[in-house]
């Protein structure tokens, strides 16, 4: 039993450095297959000093350009007056708005108050020839509810009914 554990375990350790060297072989093939900045750019030299200062010279100018640009944009319009419109127009959709809403309120209200009239007159009919007669019911006799002490016992019976 021992020996066939001992087996297996070597089986297992030389797959696994089987799959190392594997793997080790297909990375250095990627690693040759890889595309430097040298094959991309081709052949690149650095910039003299000379060249480096014209660049930096006509970026400055470039940007120099750029701002005046910018800056006559700027210069033809009134911004105070543009903030302002941009305020007045903020403070009036807010108003809007605030109407709204006040406007939903009161809808929703006043269909609240509606519902529960509604509800109210359920069982009424604006008919008056379907409403129900207020004389009472046929099946309804003497008097109701909880009877005097003069009308019962002393046992909790009712007197002055007949025995048979």
């Amino acid at each position: 039993m021992k020996q066939i554990a001992k087996q297996w375990l070597a089986g297992i350790k030389s797959i696994g450095t089987e799959t190392v060297e594997i793997a080790k072989k297909e990375t250095f093939k990627m690693a040759d297959g890889v595309i430097t900045g040298k094959d991309w750019l081709g052949n690149i030299q650095p910039m003299s000093t000379n060249e480096y200062t014209q660049a930096k010279k006509a970026d400055e100018v470039d940007k120099n350009r750029e701002i005046e640009q910018i800056k006559n944009q700027i210069a033809g319009r009134n911004v105070g007056q543009e903030i302002e419109e941009v305020r007045r127009k903020l403070t009036q959709e807010e108003e809007e708005q605030e109407r709204f809403l006040e406007q939903l309120r009161q809808q929703r209200l006043a269909e609240a108050q509606e519902n529960q009239s509604m509800w109210a007159n359920f069982g009424e009919s604006s008919n008056p020839a379907k409403r129900k007669k207020s004389r009472g019911s046929a099946f309804k006799t003497g008097k109701q509810g909880k009877a005097s002490q003069a009308d019962m016992s002393e046992t909790g019976e009712f007197k002055g009914g007949k025995i048979d």
